[in-house]
């Protein structure tokens, strides 16, 4: 007979299906995640300088009215507005400028030479006539954003500028302040270097738990190998118990087989029989092994999918409808022109569209568009396969690992804390509890970032603790910032109430998070000093919310 090809190593195969994965999780990441991240970035920057210039707009407004009250003549309200505004900075390079609808610059904090200056023939570093464009912004729509080029301050050489105007009617000022790209530039490298140190650690990650789970299989199973071989010549020998519950199993099955032919003296042909059937249930036990760590890993994987997948799809439906929007306007406005226009426009403009391929771009539009919707159906049919396959569903009530669950949500708001605080885990060996992850997740989301907040500037210490007693789960958040008087502590958990300042705080978290503790059938505690910090401490029963609680 001739000897069996040796099959591939188990690690090796897990090692290879971990690799399909990363690069699919990678892909994702990088495909789409960071443009869209580039995007909803670049929204919220433009966002916030809109909200500056309406904030200043509001305190010039302010002034102008105290001046038509008689407090101050107009002159002197001018002058106190352009005092105001001259001092008043954002984050590291923001700052505010005023003119006129001349236009003329009245203040200008980074370069005072322009003060007083006609700006009606100034350039940006492109040739551009800046602030005659923001005047023709402000005069027909009262206020929007320009695009330009100009130095940083400290800086010479130009970058790229957004910025956003606003007309002050009253005294006819244009108001504005903006945004270097540059910012945005560094805030994406941060992102991309966060995810790719992410992506590093999952990678050892994955490895590490490949290696385990193969020499956890592997093990006990070539030694069952090897002592099946070994039992043809010693009926008398035992197989090592050990291992998973299957191989468990097995050697037991081994053990019973090889008395039954102790006792009984089959023969040398039923002995070869049932060594065969022993070795295919050992290759059945091996892959079902392999695919529970295989079911593991896709539900990972399908998770990390479904969101931007989800984007594709609502945005490719969008852009499907929009083009047809855009196809029917151009039949329209064909038609309309052969209608209305001489026969030198109508001739004209056909050409124009032959020669640009109007006709067949809107239709290869239509095809690509309905391609890449399959496609992404196909996706999401794929990934919801995997789901269906590793039958992994967290969103209803079921056992969590507390302390897992704690790590899970420090590695989502790291970056909220690792600049402000050093994080001290101090986890005691607790039992699993009956809940529902994803709002338990919450509270703890809260709690750290409000602790995170608590330090300012920083640098402090946030330390987290896990223990249990009594059948009850503990969670203590502990941070060493500015502490809760005990006037405010007693409101802390009331909606809306919060001690931020105005932008930076809801006031619901810590409300949320009390009304899910309490219909999880536990509570929440606070304990703080002035100065030297707080500490909120979870309190969750192990057995879960009573059956009358609806959380």
């Amino acid at each position: 007979m001739k000897p069996a090809k040796p099959g591939v190593p188990i690690l090796v195969q897990l090692m290879g299906i971990c690799l399909v994965m990363i690069v699919v999780v990678i892909g994702g990441i990088y495909l789409y995640l960071n443009p869209l991240f580039e995007r909803e970035l670049m929204k919220d920057e433009k966002r916030h300088i809109q909200d500056l210039v309406d904030t200043t707009h509001s305190i010039v407004d302010d002034y102008y009215r105290r001046s038509l009250n008689g407090e101050f003549d107009t002159k002197e309200a001018q002058r106190l507005a352009l005092d105001r505004l001259y001092q008043m900075r954002y984050d590291s390079t923001g700052y505010f400028w005023v003119n006129d609808m001349t236009p003329r610059m009245l203040m200008h904090p980074i370069q005072p030479e322009l003060n007083g200056k006609d700006l009606r023939n100034y350039t940006d570093y492109d040739g551009k006539l800046l602030f005659l464009e923001m005047v023709r912004i402000c005069e027909n729509d009262g206020g929007g954003y320009v695009n330009y080029r100009w130095p940083e301050p400290g800086v010479t050489d130009p970058v790229e500028k957004i910025s956003y105007v606003k007309h002050f009617a009253p005294w006819g000022w244009v108001i504005g302040t903006g945004l270097y790209t540059t910012v945005i530039e560094r805030s994406l490298a941060q992102m991309r270097h966060d995810l790719l140190l992410g992506t590093v650690v999952i990678i050892l990650l994955l490895a590490a738990i490949n290696i385990v789970i193969a020499m956890r299989i592997a093990g006990p199973l070539n030694r069952l190998s090897s002592f099946s071989a070994r039992l043809k010549e010693d009926l008398s020998l035992k197989a090592p118990i050990e291992g998973s519950r299957e191989s468990r199993q097995l050697a037991l099955a081994l053990n019973e087989t090889a008395e039954q032919l102790a006792t009984t003296l089959v023969s040398r042909d039923k002995l070869d029989e049932t060594l065969n059937s022993l070795t295919a249930m050992q290759i059945r036990i091996l892959q079902s092994e392999k695919m529970a760590s295989i079911g593991q890993l896709a539900a990972g994987v399908a998770h990390e999918i479904n969101n931007p997948i989800g984007f594709i799809n609502s945005n490719l439906a969008s852009l499907k409808k929009y083009t047809e929007r855009l196809a029917s306007f151009t039949e329209h406005l064909s038609a309309s022109i052969d209608k209305n226009s001489d026969d030198e426009t109508v001739r004209q403009i056909g050409e124009l569209r032959k020669q640009m391929k109007v006709d067949r771009i809107l239709a290869d539009t239509q095809n690509l568009l309905d391609e890449s919707i399959e496609g992404a159906e196909r996706v999401k049919f794929i990934v919801q396969n995997l789901k269906d396959f590793s039958r992994i569903d967290r969103s209803g009530l079921s056992k969590v690992k507390i302390n897992d669950a704690i790590d899970s949500t420090i590695n989502i708001i790291w970056n909220e804390i690792k600049y402000v605080a050093d994080l001290n885990r101090e986890y005691g060996d607790v039992p699993d509890v009956v809940c529902y992850p994803q709002q338990i997740n919450q509270v703890f989301l809260n709690l750290l970032v409000n602790a995170a907040h608590a330090m300012g500037e920083g640098p402090g210490t946030i330390t987290v603790r896990s223990w249990s007693a009594n059948d009850l789960i503990y969670v203590a958040v502990t941070d060493t910032g500015c502490g809760i008087p005990d006037d405010l502590r007693q409101r802390i958990f009331e909606p809306f109430f919060t001690t931020k300042d105005v932008g930076k705080g809801t006031g619901l978290g810590l409300s949320i998070s009390y009304e899910i503790v309490r219909k999880h059938g536990g509570d929440i505690t606070v304990e703080s000093e002035v100065g030297k910090g707080t500490t909120f401490t979870v309190i969750l029963p192990v057995s879960g919310p009573s059956l009358g609680q609806n959380v």
